[in-house]
């Protein structure tokens, strides 16, 4: 399972709030919102294809001023699939305002 590693400028609440925000707008569906506000499950139709990418993204660590997630994908079956699914996802965070690493 490929992870992604991403950092958002914000407290935990606050960047898991741009999180779902920029889901909604890239057709991603929050599948589970953990209720320690410390995870998402989502999942996004993979377009012509039958199966669907889900990833979970959830805390590393916080400093107070800014969110580490990991986003774990599955669903991913070949290396085309990798690469479409790391876009999407490196396209989410960007939306949210994070930063790779």
């Amino acid at each position: 399972m490929p992870t992604v590693h991403y950092t958002i400028p914000a407290a935990p609440a606050a960047a898991l709030a741009r999180l779902r925000t920029a889901a909604t707008a890239s057709d991603w569906r929050v599948d589970h919102a953990a209720s320690t506000h410390t995870s998402l499950v989502l999942k996004r139709d993979a377009g012509e294809k039958t199966w669907g990418w889900s990833a979970t993204i959830s805390v590393q660590d916080t400093d107070g001023e800014s969110t580490s997630f990991v986003a774990t994908t599955d669903d991913v079956q070949n290396e085309s699939d990798f690469r479409h699914t790391r876009h999407a996802l490196a396209e989410l965070f960007k939306a949210a305002g994070a930063r790779r690493g």
